[in-house]
């Protein structure tokens, strides 16, 4: 399995507290990285599990099936939903407002493995809003990320360099603390590392 620059100790120990009860596995990682191609797989193949729920993110942009699958409000209505305490957690990021809705709790309380697209700006906050929580880190080369986000047309030059820069800067405060999944051979060996991951994570 592609999975590398993993602390046995802490994976260990983090999946024998996760296995007994319900827990958050979040899957953190660059734009261009592949994240999402990995998690619409993965959700396809556990799409009717009963121990497991994907969570849907909440952002204030337009939903493009292609890309992330996300419940989209406008920011006005992103806020309003914030006030009322809709959300577990939320926070800033590429100049858009992203949120993980409050009914996750309930699933994870109910011993259910919720899945979530996270970010690594905000994961001190997610830490701090699940207390139970799995965290798998999806890493590319550097030249492959750039690739993707080119292809998909949806930032700027500018914008892709920001990007580049700011994956170094989290990256490396982010490898070796969670297990990481590299991205950069076949998808389907990915996914099978994440599916691995998380069969780990359901009660025996």
């Amino acid at each position: 399995m592609l999975i590398g620059f993993i602390s046995v100790l802490y994976l260990r120990m983090s999946s024998s507290q996760a296995a007994h009860t319900g827990c958050l596995l979040l899957v953190i990682g660059a734009s261009g990285v592949g994240k999402d191609s990995i998690l619409s797989a993965v959700n396809r193949r556990f799409a009717n599990h009963p121990q497991i729920h994907f969570l849907k993110r909440v952002i204030t942009r337009p939903c493009n099936p292609d890309d992330e699958v996300h419940d989209s409000l406008t920011e006005e209505l992103f806020i309003q939903a914030l006030k009322r305490g809709e959300f577990a957690v939320s926070w800033q990021a590429n100049d858009n407002y992203y949120g993980l809705p409050q009914h996750a709790r309930e699933k994870i309380e109910d011993g259910m493995v919720v899945v979530a697209n996270g970010s690594r700006g905000a994961l001190e906050a997610i830490r701090a809003a699940f207390p139970k929580i799995e965290v798998v880190l999806i890493v590319a080369r550097a030249d492959t990320v750039q690739q993707r986000l080119t292809s998909r047309t949806r930032d700027s030059a500018e914008q892709i360099v920001k990007r580049l820069q700011r994956n170094t800067e989290l990256d490396i405060k982010s490898l070796q603390r969670h297990t990481v999944i590299d991205n950069d051979g076949p998808l389907q060996d990915a996914v099978d590392a994440l599916s691995d991951h998380l069969i780990a994570l359901l009660p025996n």
